[in-house]
């Protein structure tokens, strides 16, 4: 870390302390509060004044809003923001004011070369839909050809209409406007009357006129026109620039000259969309049916990605429009002309590189999320994500100042569920706070989804209402895809006054603007001229059909299916007859976005494509031969010319021909059910199978009880009573049961079965060694592994390959029977291991049974007191002897546990473990019992109470009174835990007993107390009147799970500054846990935390030696690297090369260095100053940058003598100075996480300075 920012580092250390989230991880030496702009939050000017140290908020979920007008990250609302005069190239959409023209809008149709237009009556409009409000006029109207909402217009002369969409800029001029509607040369046309649609390519000259018009990039709409006024229908998305009367305009980057156009009136922006009026013509309306091909804007192919990493058109500017685009922020972004950052790449070399569902750099659209994290910043989630990748992650994070790519985008993210993982790009909106920081954001944020959908030449397209789409919010993920449940980014828009629609409309207007930079022009997507509805007419091709082997059966559904010659054809001819017959399909085609299948008859003969909604289909499998024979059964129906025929395609009706010989060559599985080809009554075809019955090999079957073993050379398998049929592989030195035999001829055979009762097949007699079998009728009954046992086996009497498990780790082991059969001479037990829980077979003289009453035994770890009643103990396994008198009140430990029917029984052994009897469980406090250690400590006695002879004894077993021995020395040598109480068996070298003492009457603490400068009501009164900003906080989260703060009252600070009754709490007396102070604590203890921890693992012995060296508190220092390290798996934990020539570092399996605590490793660099430092420290191994580490936390976190929790929050040696947070409960929920630390390692906290005031 770098040692400027001392306490800012230190509050982060102390953050370890903090809940677990996903904020708590964000970065390894990163602030974490967010300010508000509007919010001061400065310290005061004095070196030990009132300055607060900004560490993580941790949400008291139990704190209620409170002087909310002082809440600090609540989000600003965002005025609008009006422009008043010109319009210059922007990237909003923005909408069409109303257009006043006198003389004539002419627009074009097609691409064409265009030459001068004298005309003083003609209007054109375009045919692709726009949104358009009624329009009077005295000369001509032009109509479209899309369907459109329309109002009547009266005209007086002929309507041309126009069939491109086209790019207008506003103009005020004297004479007339004319609006290109495609990139074209425009040739004269001099037509007073009427002007005919031109349905192919034209040439046409310039026309003389004051005002050029330059279409430029904006989406606009069109808004109504006074009668009087000509007008000119724009619906491609241009940007518009306002032009003045008499001045010349030159279009903008056009391919081909457009002619210069006279024009008297003005077209302005207008500010909403409006539907189109239908137009009525009194002449005639000419208009084109021919399909018109989409002009390709793509740049050059690139060869890497470098839109990711710097934008196309980052030094377009954005100026606001003259009028409102009906979004307040985007009107205010364009205000702004904002700047996009450069991209930045920091990609984690562990990510993994899978393919989109279409393969690699295909993705289909970008899913906008949001971190719904308010108080981290970019740079904390991107170090939050690279350590916790596995989690999920995604391609990119955007704030107000930066885009940083985070993964590959040619490769998928996870981040939103299966199902979009697979398809789309990922990128995170960072909250920030403030208007403007807001705005740049969701600048920066549109940037960065338009690049993308432009650079996989993707269009802009909403998911939000039809869940089809390439923008989508992870709330239309949730809503249309599923696999999660997010609703992002829905809630922080909300927040601020934006809405998803806003973003869609600032998207596309930066994607259409980084088509036209690539371009070089201003890009018109032509539409297709729908020609008249003809029956049966294939689409027109928009690639070629992708053609497939598949095998199926399909049916024609219906007599009006289209049956096309070739897939690609235009027209088709209806089914007909063919409908209801069943077909061969051995390919399909993907056309046109439709799925086609290739039919073909019984002979081969292809017989067209049909559209696969048009056929019901059946799987068919390849075509195998065989030689069973079968009869024909009752359900016998006919013969068929194919497998799964219709009744039209029977050949023979055999209804009649029961119990008929079949012999076929070959079958053909059709949805799992097999149809044989083959010949009967003279005739050849296909049956149904389940219309037959297989004419078995095997005669005179009965049912046995045997059991055998497959010989050593191996057995053959038949798995058919067919004999047809056989497994792959001989059986050998198997054992099977055999359940029935047979012959054929004078061969006898036997069907095997498994252990499982599943059967394998027919053998025969000679290739097995049979032996007789019996099931013997048995109580469940407990039994010893004796000395002899060789192995447990899945089946009596079974072979090597059935060997479960060897027994020679198992001597003396329970093994509870619940099966008995004999084999031969043999008898063989089925039960369960009580050690391995192992269940299976072994030979009754290798077993010893403990009980005849008893039908289980098992080994426990348990104690248990005899009731005040009294315990009846039996004092052999078979329950027939019973001590003279019941035991009152004693405690015993207790190894073995039994049964008998659904009773359960406790074996009862003293403190030497002999043992005692046996006693209903009914009649015992039975709790869990555990060895915990063997280790030496003194103790000191702290609450009178009395030494047992045995763990938790009853009062019979009390050795001695501890009244008079308050504080004197206990030398412990042994903890046992019962139930939930720890137990410490020892010496009081007072009296020299030897016994048990509870632990919560000893204590191993070293308190010492200082005393406070100040009394209670003064310190508090000095944390009251801090100045706004540094006030003591209550933070909470709302009802929508927002963190929010506010100022805490005098009376829940005074709670929690409090130290008379939290010292003495269990959990709580972590907050005055010396931290400067090592405990000694073992490694083999510390590597118990260390579990799974990444590199981290198995360092407890370096934690150790570290603690005592620089003398830390143990639990402290791996908490600190836990959090430092991602939990031992960031990139400087786990250690890089480094090039001193270079100070670079770099992945090695050579020589590394490490760094543990992020030591000196700045935000600007993190890496390469992180490994820089451990260069130059020494610190080759996990263990030196363990004990290297430790040494600059001693140095450096512990200088202002503030060696707890609780001085860290409150200071009392100088309160409202140097504390370390503005939560009130920081220290009381540090201390939580210290003492959950101690739990799991099952110790206590030694060292600790209590503060008390005067």
């Amino acid at each position: 870390m770098n040692s400027n920012y001392f306490y800012k580092t230190s509050s982060l250390l102390l953050t370890l302390f903090a809940a677990s989230t996903a904020a708590a991880h964000a970065a390894e030496n990163q602030t974490i509060s967010e300010n508000n702009d509007s919010t001061d939050q400065k310290a005061s000017d004095t070196t030990e004044a009132a300055v607060t140290y900004p560490v993580k908020q941790v949400i008291d979920a139990s704190a209620k809003p409170y002087n909310l007008e002082e809440t600090t990250e609540q989000p600003l609302a965002q005025a609008p923001v009006q422009a008043q005069n010109e319009v210059t190239p922007s990237e909003q959409p923005l909408a069409q004011a109303p257009v006043q023209a006198e003389e004539e809008v002419a627009t074009a149709e097609q691409p064409v070369a265009q030459t001068p237009v004298q005309a003083e009556e003609e209007v054109a409009t375009a045919e692709q839909p726009v949104a358009q409000t009624p329009v009077q006029a005295e000369e001509e109207v032009a109509t479209a050809e899309q369907p459109v909402a329309q109002t009547p217009v009266q005209a007086q002369n002929e309507v041309t209409p126009a069939e491109q969409p086209v790019a207008q800029t506003p103009v005020q001029a004297e004479e007339e406007v004319a609006t290109a509607e495609q990139l074209v040369t425009q040739t004269p046309v001099q037509a007073q009357e009427e002007v005919a649609t031109a349905e192919q390519p034209v040439v046409q000259e310039p026309v003389q006129a004051q005002n050029e018009v330059t279409p430029a990039e904006q989406l606009v709409t069109q808004t109504p026109v006074q009668a009087g006024e000509e007008v000119t229908p724009a619906e491609q998305l241009v940007t518009q620039t306002p032009v003045q009367a008499g001045e010349e305009v030159t279009p903008a980057e056009q391919p081909g000259a457009q002619a210069p156009v006279q024009a008297q009136n003005e077209v302005t922006p207008a500010e909403q969309p409006v539907a189109q009026a239908p137009v009525q013509a009194q002449e005639e309306v000419t208009s084109s049916e021919q399909p018109v091909t989409q002009p390709d804007l793509k740049t050059a192919s690139f060869s890497t990605r470098t839109l990711s990493v710097a934008p196309t058109a980052r030094t377009m500017s954005l100026t606001a429009p003259s009028t409102s685009t009906g979004s307040a922020i985007n009107d205010y972004i364009l205000a702004q002309n904002y700047t996009v950052p450069t991209y930045q790449q920091d990609f984690s070399s562990e990510l993994p590189q899978i393919a989109y569902r279409n393969g690699v750099a295909k993705p289909e659209g970008v899913v906008a999320h949001e971190t719904a994290n308010s108080t981290s910043t970019i740079y904390g989630e991107v170090a939050y994500m690279k350590n916790n990748w596995q989690s999920a992650f995604v391609h990119a994070f955007v704030d107000d100042n930066a885009i940083i790519e985070t993964a590959n985008t040619d490769y998928l993210a996870w981040g939103a569920g299966a199902s979009a993982n697979a398809r789309f790009i990922q990128v995170e909106l960072v909250r920030v706070y403030g208007q403007d920081r807001f705005a740049k954001a969701i600048n920066n944020y549109a940037d960065y989804i338009a690049t993308n959908l432009h650079y996989y030449d993707l269009p802009v397209d909403s998911a939000e209402y039809d869940g089809n789409g390439t923008l989508w919010s992870h709330k239309a993920v949730s809503n249309f895809l599923g696999g999660t449940d997010h609703v992002d980014p829905y809630g922080w828009f909300y927040e601020n006054g934006y809405s998803m629609d806003e973003l869609t409309a600032l998207v596309t207007l930066k994607y259409n603007q980084k088509v036209n930079a690539a371009s070089g022009t201003i890009g018109t997507p032509p539409t297709t001229t729908v020609p008249p509805e003809v029956p049966v007419t294939q689409p027109v091709a928009v690639e070629a059909p992708v053609i497939t082997s598949v095998s199926k059966m399909a049916r024609i559904n219906s007599t009006s299916a289209p049956v096309y010659t070739s897939v690609t054809d235009a027209t088709a001819v209806p089914a007909a007859q063919k409908a209801g017959l069943t077909f061969y399909v051995n390919k399909q085609a993907l056309y046109n976005g439709k799925n086609y299948l290739a039919l073909s008859d019984e002979n081969g003969v292809a017989r067209g494509w049909v559209q696969s909604s048009q056929l019901t289909q059946a799987s068919r499998g390849s075509q195998k031969a065989l030689t069973l024979k079968f009869k024909t059964n009752s359900m016998i129906k006919g013969l068929y010319a194919v497998p799964w025929g219709s009744e039209a395609q029977k050949i023979a009706d055999l209804s009649s021909s029961i119990n008929k010989d079949f012999a076929p060559t070959k079958y053909s599985i059709v949805n799992a059910v097999p149809y044989y080809y083959g010949m009967i009554n003279n005739q050849s075809g296909w049956i149904d199978g389940r219309q037959l019955t297989l004419v078995n090999a095997l005669s005179n079957m009965k049912t046995v009880d045997m059991m055998a073993r497959t010989s050593q050379q191996g057995a053959v398998v038949y798995t058919d009573q067919a004999l047809t049929q056989r497994l792959t592989n001989k059986v050998i030195d198997t054992q099977y049961y055999i359940k029935a035999s047979a012959t054929k001829g004078s061969e006898v055979y036997y069907q095997l079965s498994d252990n499982s009762n599943r059967i394998i097949g027919w053998t025969k007699a000679s290739d097995l060694n049979v032996s007789t079998h019996q099931t013997v009728a048995a109580k469940p009954a407990p039994f010893k592994v004796n000395a002899s046992a060789t192995a447990l086996y899945s089946i009596p009497d079974g072979g090597a390959s059935q060997k479960i498990a060897s027994l020679v780790n198992d001597i003396n082991t329970f093994f509870n029977v619940f099966q008995t059969e004999k084999v031969n001479d043999y008898y063989w037990y089925k039960g369960t291991l009580a050690s391995s829980q192992l269940t299976g077979w072994i030979r009754g003289r290798q077993l010893t049974q403990q009980s005849k009453v008893f039908t289980t035994m098992k080994p426990v770890d348990m104690m248990g007191r005899t009731s005040q009643q009294g315990a009846v103990v039996y004092t052999d396994n078979n329950l027939t002897q019973v001590l003279p008198a019941k035991i009152v009140d004693k405690q015993y430990y207790i190894n073995t546990a039994a049964t008998k029917g659904t009773e359960l029984y406790y074996q009862l052994s003293d403190i030497n473990q002999n043992v005692v009897g046996w006693t209903k469980a009914s009649e015992l406090n039975a709790q869990s019992h555990q060895v915990l250690n063997y280790s030496k400590n003194t103790y000191y006695i702290n609450k009178p109470s009395f030494i047992y002879s045995i763990p938790s004894g009853g009062a019979s077993q009390r050795l001695l009174l501890l009244k008079d021995y308050m504080n004197k020395p206990f030398n412990v040598v042994k903890a046992e835990k019962v139930g939930d109480a720890i137990w410490y068996k020892g010496t009081l070298p007072a009296t020299n007993t030897v016994g048990w003492v509870l632990g919560q009457f000893l204590s191993a603490k070293q308190i010492a107390y200082i005393t406070a400068p100040s009394t209670f009501n003064e310190a508090l009164s000095k944390q009251i009147a801090l100045p706004y900003g540094s006030k003591p906080q209550v933070v909470y989260a709302d009802d929508s799970g927002r963190t929010l703060t506010r100022n805490a009252t005098s009376a829940e600070v005074s709670a929690q500054m409090k130290t008379t009754t939290t010292r003495y709490d269990d959990v709580q007396q972590y907050q005055f846990l010396n931290l400067h102070q090592s405990q000694n604590i073992s490694a083999t203890v510390l590597n118990r935390l260390l579990v799974n921890q990444g590199i981290l693992a198995g360092q407890g012995a370096a934690f150790a030696e570290a603690a005592q060296r620089y003398n830390i508190n143990e639990i402290y220092l791996i908490s600190h690297a836990l959090l430092e390290s991602g939990n031992g798996t960031s990139q400087l934990s786990k250690g890089m090369g480094y090039n001193p020539s270079t100070g670079q570092a770099y992945a090695t399996t050579g020589t590394k260095y490490y760094n543990m605590f992020g030591t000196r490793a700045t935000d600007v660099n993190t890496i390469n100053s992180g490994i820089q430092y451990a260069y130059s420290q020494g610190w080759n191994t996990p263990a030196k940058a363990i004990i290297g580490g430790a040494q600059y936390v001693a140095q450096n976190y512990f200088g202002n003598k503030q060696f707890t929790l609780y001085e860290m929050r409150w200071n009392p040696a100088n309160p409202a100075t140097h504390q370390y947070a503005t939560d009130i409960a920081w220290a009381a929920k540090n201390a939580s996480r210290l003492a959950d630390f101690y739990r799991r390692i099952e110790l206590t906290g030694l060292n600790f300075l209590i503060d008390q005031y005067q």
